[in-house]
């Protein structure tokens, strides 16, 4: 597979929720970040896709847009539409994503929001008082990345 066609892969297959599948472009020394769970590496980054789609009651709904080759750089543009939390509340998501490759497979992957609107989205009111202030994104950042462990533990405790 080309960079290009490695990227359709991994947003198709988040879109039916194949999280294997998303896994399978990524090379195990990978590096993800994002505005909400921060920088995560190996193993944390695939229990994260897990953890997210064994959550959703259905796979949100994905388009690509805008891909650019530069420089050995993949960088593109993609919307996200799915529901989110206890509350069920709809996310509308437009993210920038960066990837870096390693042969075939994805080492590096930066995702790029505007974390108020996704605040806003999925906490409500709360996020539209309190969304903006770096305090709100540093305990939401906590609180994900501890969701993450009791995920990747309960795994561990269940696979053996």
């Amino acid at each position: 597979m080309t960079k290009e066609e490695t990227i359709y892969h991994f947003y198709s297959s988040l879109g039916s929720g194949d999280v294997n599948a998303m896994i399978s472009c990524y090379h195990p020394e990978v590096v993800f970040e994002d505005p909400v769970f921060g920088e995560l590496r190996g193993d944390r980054v695939s229990n994260m896709w897990r953890m997210l789609l064994n959550n959703a009651e259905t796979p949100p709904t994905i388009k690509v847009e805008g891909m650019q080759l530069l420089r050995g750089t993949v960088g593109c543009i993609w919307t996200a539409k799915y529901t989110y939390g206890k509350n069920k509340r709809t996310i509308h998501n437009v993210v920038e994503s960066h990837f870096v490759f390693k042969g075939d497979l994805i080492i590096d992957h930066r995702d790029k929001f505007d974390l108020y609107i996704w605040i806003k989205q999925a906490a409500g009111m709360a996020g539209f008082l309190f969304g903006w202030t770096k305090p709100y994104h540093k305990a939401l950042r906590k609180k994900t990345n501890r969701y993450l462990d009791k995920f990747i533990k309960k795994q561990s405790v269940s696979q053996k």
